[in-house]
């Protein structure tokens, strides 16, 4: 791990399979300006590159595919472990500030205790509301007896990812003692629901609260500023102190259009 990767601070927000993380991923940095760097869909695209996943996405068979794919990649493949791992660092070094990483898998978890992660928050749900999420995220139609297959399969790659996390890190999920992270029970929640449920958690303020003054001020710059002498809008990250145009340096004649 190169010095720059190991001095940025990573918050892991993951878990299973469908329990809700990529989106509320993209909520958190969204509302609290932090970098996201978004695993999954790499996870997603390496299955297709190396050919695991060949069915078309949106179709019964691509998730069941995918879900394969995650086995395989679970059970203790280095070259694909290298590959999530150079991914991932790679995309640190160029955001260069605290970053919430995102990547599927108990397997991920185990893997991204070689990155400079100071908060790791977890997000849970019974197998049948992330079935149901999963066809309902991608509007695939499902038989009876295909959700019964789906479920099977979340249930066996849990088993994998879990027992990864054991082998590589000696934590059981099932003993709470022993977990290292906030869990978040998603189940039954809507994502806005979730993610408020995230955000009020003291442990999510913590992180928040002591990564903050690490991070550009997000809500404050590339604000849009209207020179109300000669019209001109100016993107600035601060109040205009004076027209570039016509060199109006009046405060009260600046209007702000954000």
């Amino acid at each position: 791990m190169s010095d720059l990767v190991a001095s940025i601070p990573v918050i892991l927000l993951d878990g299973l399979l469908a329990s809700g993380s990529s989106i509320i991923s993209t909520l958190v940095g969204r509302s609290y300006s932090f970098a996201v760097i978004n695993g999954n869909q790499y996870l997603r695209d390496l299955g297709v590159s190396t050919g695991f996943v060949t069915s078309p996405q949106g179709t019964f068979e691509h998730e069941i595919q995918l879900l394969n794919f995650y086995e395989y990649i679970t059970k203790e493949r280095a070259a694909v472990h290298d590959q999530v791992y150079t991914f991932l660092t790679g995309k640190i070094r160029l955001v260069k500030e605290p970053t919430l990483v995102h990547c599927t898998g108990y397997a991920a978890y185990a893997l991204s205790k070689q990155l400079p992660v100071k908060h790791t928050f977890w997000l849970q749900a019974t197998i049948d509301d992330r079935a149901e999420r999963l066809l309902r995220k991608y509007q695939i139609r499902a038989s009876k007896e295909q959700v019964t297959q789906l479920k099977q399969r979340l249930e066996e790659i849990d088993l994998h990812w879990e027992a990864s996390l054991q082998k590589n890190l000696g934590i059981s999920l099932h003993t709470v003692a022993d977990a290292e992270h906030a869990t978040v029970d998603t189940s039954n929640l809507t994502t806005e629901l979730a993610f408020q449920k995230l955000a009020s958690i003291d442990s999510f303020i913590d992180a928040y609260n002591s990564l903050a003054p690490l991070m550009p001020a997000y809500h404050e710059e590339w604000r849009r500023w209207r020179c109300l002498v000669c019209q001109l809008v100016v993107e600035n990250n601060s109040v205009i102190a004076q027209c570039p145009r016509c060199h109006n340096a009046d405060p009260d004649k600046f209007k702000d259009l954000d």
